[in-house]
């Protein structure tokens, strides 16, 4: 049913009056119901499905919207802190696999050692500048330069950004 039709004129000329007549009544949210329905179906029955579903949905939650009930499942303590991560501390092994890695970078895995790296300091309890450093020590014990340049480059760019990120933030 468009808007433009004459089926919709028809629709309009028997929802509203009735609507009119029952706004002051508890009846009105039935019949918008209803005549809702029908609009729907009028245009594809499969689409009622849908709609029943979210009327159901919305009736079971007993009136509070979506995002609240999900927020606020029952049972929910607002007074609750979140806990932290605790990661452990790096050890003997794990700098002794970081500084071997000059034996292994090179232009074709250099991003995914990058990669490796950068996501340490969601595991060990280091802080991400840490990176910086042992990406540029595992470079510097490399024959080719251009891996050290791109690591530095890298690192002032990165270190330009926070700051820049920092003077900005609101």
């Amino acid at each position: 049913m468009l808007f433009h039709t004459w089926p919709f004129f028809l629709f309009l000329l028997i929802v509203l009056p009735v609507f009119f007549a029952l706004r002051k009544t508890r009846m009105w949210l039935p019949w918008l119901t209803v005549a809702s329905y029908f609009f729907y179906g009028w245009w594809n029955p499969y689409y009622l499905f849908l709609v029943v579903y979210s009327t159901v949905l919305d009736f079971c939650l007993d009136g509070q919207p979506l995002e609240t009930a999900l927020k606020h499942p029952p049972g929910y303590k607002a007074d609750l802190q979140p806990m932290m991560i605790e990661r452990e501390p790096v050890d003997d092994n794990f700098l002794t696999t970081i500084a071997s890695m000059k034996h292994v970078i090179n232009h074709a895995n250099y991003r995914d050692i990058v990669l490796f790296l950068s996501r340490v300091h969601f595991y060990k309890d280091v802080s991400l500048g840490v990176f910086f450093d042992w990406l540029i020590g595992i470079c510097e014990g490399v024959e080719d330069k251009s891996l050290l340049e791109k690591s530095v480059s890298f690192k002032e760019y990165m270190m330009n950004y926070r700051e820049l990120a920092q003077r900005f933030s609101l």
